[in-house]
């Protein structure tokens, strides 16, 4: 039997801080058999997700779309360098999936990838670990982190 794959995001203010997270949204959406986002923010990034969902939604194709809205007491209660995974593992325990394929909400992957993701959740394996090239400002700079 095949195996599941669900998609997992979190999105803070992702208007302000310019991010493509529509973008990683219909990634996710295209890739997985259901999508689990949690997001927040004042600037109206709120109202796109919903917008999203809504549209995607409305195409009735048995995927389901998980939606936790952070507030902003809750985003201010967490602080330190473990805020960041505190609202991505609630977007991720949403999830009912054999395997967790996450992005953060300024990344895509392309979909030429996507078979070769789908090849590699049905083998006997905890993980993966891939390469992610990361580009920087502009498409002709790599960041590498060690």
């Amino acid at each position: 039997m095949a195996k599941t794959l669900g998609g997992s995001t979190f999105i803070w203010n992702g208007v302000k801080q310019d991010y493509n997270f529509i973008e990683t949204l219909n990634c996710l959406y295209e890739l997985c058999d259901s999508v689990s986002i949690a997001y927040g923010g004042d600037d109206g990034t709120n109202e796109l997700i919903k917008e999203w969902a809504k549209e995607w939604t409305e195409k009735d194709d048995d995927k389901i779309i998980y939606l936790y809205r952070i507030s902003k007491k809750e985003w201010d209660a967490q602080v330190g360098r473990e805020k960041l995974s505190y609202f991505s593992n609630i977007a991720i325990s949403a999830l009912e999936t054999d395997w967790n394929f996450y992005l953060q909400c300024d990344e895509i992957l392309h979909e030429d990838s996507f078979p070769m993701v789908r090849a590699a959740i049905q083998h006997e394996a905890e993980a993966f670990l891939v390469k992610r090239y990361n580009l920087w400002r502009d498409p002709y700079h790599m960041l590498e982190v060690p």
